[in-house]
């Protein structure tokens, strides 16, 4: 019984074997298109939490009139945090396709 789904990076049409682990991409460009994803967002994360932990310090150490605008920093990269933890989980969890649908590409911030 072969089941129908998309890979994960281009979208083209994968046949799936009736047994064994299912395929997520079409070959081998497409998979190394998505470790590279992985590793860009796991970078964009760092340096995210490390800005925003420095907003925090920021605004705990400056007096008020400046700390105002390091909690605003600290707010911004906070929500930027969130929305990439969201991405890496949805790339990590392997959004394929499995609906005829719509297919999610990565690579796309928004």
């Amino acid at each position: 019984m072969e089941k129908r789904r998309k890979c994960t990076i281009c979208g083209s049409a994968l046949q799936q074997p009736a047994t064994g682990r299912p395929r997520r991409y079409c070959g081998q460009v497409c998979r190394r298109a998505a470790e590279y994803e992985l590793r860009r967002l796991q970078a964009l994360l760092t340096a995210a939490e490390r800005s925003e932990m420095k907003s925090h310090a920021d605004a705990a150490r400056f007096p008020e009139y400046k700390a105002a605008g390091a909690r605003d920093a600290a707010q911004y990269w906070g929500k930027e945090v969130l929305r990439l933890r969201t991405r890496l989980h949805e790339v990590l969890s392997g959004l394929s396709g499995d609906e005829d649908d719509e297919v999610p590409q990565l690579g796309g911030f928004s």
